[in-house]
């Protein structure tokens, strides 16, 4: 009995340390549950501030940092921008100005009041390098080129093709986010002159005959994806009734491909519609091989190069089917919106490999097994920012 006594005291006793344990357990804060309902200053969101076109007062700042700190947000980075649209004000504070100034420090004393995280841009627009005091020389430029195909092993004593010399967002395009691009003459110079061996896997002339180019309204002349000129642009109207807007490559013969470059209008929101690239080797069947327009940054490109593993088709189509998507939809990942007609400049399948992070392709010609093109690139002068007040 009196073990019999001792040991149900023992398991009492166990069964009371089990569920104190479970109790304390039970009260014990999940850290990640409490940082999800309480998050700490350091893991809140922070956002741009835009003062745009000098519409700002004293009493809208105020305003604005008390709603960032009622709505959880934890700092801002001010951005003053002479471009955009938004509320007005009877009596706006130009950029740069004694007022401006007075602005900025009150600005910095309202979220030191409100424990906000401030941060500024250090110019009067999207870039830290824009302004009048920076020289063309001395300002962002894009690299272009030109290339010249001749016969290697011998010396080369002719005229190398001019590179595009304008302003606009890649190659010889004239297409910009802004339509107040300067007038002024481009800032040109040349950077380098490379001589190269024409790939082998570029020269197979069996596959050198163009395609015949067709579009879900018949055929077409295909010139002007295929020129290696942005600024010329084919225009397709979209079906009436919603379905997809195609273009279709057949060539004479199986083509293998190992690249698409696809070009857009150009601008703010007209880069590379949505859709896809697929092959097929009976013209019925086809098979997809990209996505359009692929992972994309706020602003998209207005040209991009997609590699893919090699594929041996008779039959390549671009197939169309919403309107390229614009900052917003990017953000917002919205589905695209439908399109009354697409825009392109460019769409050309490589028979050699590419890598082109930046959006533009690298461009190979050649006439015959020996070729030995001659790229010749150079830097023109960037479009200017929009003007300050």
């Amino acid at each position: 009995m009196n073990f019999v006594h001792r040991l149900d005291r023992f398991v009492a006793s166990i069964l009371f340390i089990v569920l104190v344990s479970a109790s304390l357990r039970a009260q014990a804060p999940d850290p990640l549950e409490t940082g999800f309902r309480h998050p700490p200053d350091a893991a809140r969101p922070r956002t741009w501030w835009h003062w745009t076109m000098s519409n700002v007062t004293l009493d809208g700042i105020t305003k604005d940092l008390e709603w960032m700190k009622r709505s959880g947000i934890a700092g801002f980075m001010l951005a003053d921008v002479n471009f955009g649209r938004g509320h007005t004000v009877d009596r706006p504070i130009p950029f740069g100005t004694p007022e401006w100034y007075d602005a900025v420090r009150f600005a910095a004393s309202e979220a030191d009041r409100l424990d906000l995280e401030m941060s500024i841009f250090s110019s009067p627009g999207w870039s830290e390098t824009g302004g009048p005091w920076v020289k063309p020389e001395q300002a962002m430029k894009k690299l272009v080129w030109s290339e010249t195909a001749f016969e290697g092993g011998r010396r080369f004593s002719g005229q190398l093709a001019a590179p595009p010399n304008n302003i606009g967002q890649i190659r010889d395009t004239g297409a910009s986010y802004y339509t107040s691009d300067s007038p002024e003459k481009p800032f040109y110079a040349d950077a380098a002159v490379i001589a190269f061996r024409t790939p082998e896997i570029e020269l197979d002339p069996a596959t050198s005959s163009p395609p015949v180019v067709t579009t879900h309204l018949g055929p077409i002349d295909g010139t002007p994806l295929l020129d290696d000129k942005l600024a010329t642009l084919l225009t397709l109207p979209a079906p009436a009734d919603g379905s997809a807007a195609w273009i279709q490559y057949e060539y004479p013969q199986p083509f293998t491909a190992r690249a698409l470059t696809i070009g857009g209008k150009g601008g703010s929101a007209n880069g590379i519609p949505v859709g896809r690239m697929l092959a097929s080797d009976d013209g019925v069947e086809f098979r997809t091989l990209v996505t359009l327009p692929g992972a994309q940054l706020y602003r998209q490109g207005m040209v991009r190069t997609f590699s893919f593993p090699p594929v041996t088709a008779k039959y390549f189509r671009i197939e169309l089917t919403g309107a390229p998507l614009g900052p917003a939809a990017t953000m917002n990942q919205t589905p695209s919106a439908p399109a009354s007609e697409y825009v392109l400049s460019e769409a050309v399948l490589h028979r050699g490999a590419r890598r082109s992070p930046l959006g533009g392709r690298k461009p190979v010609s050649a006439s015959s097994s020996n070729t030995t093109p001659c790229r010749r690139p150079t830097s023109p002068r960037p479009r200017p920012f929009p003007p300050t007040k």
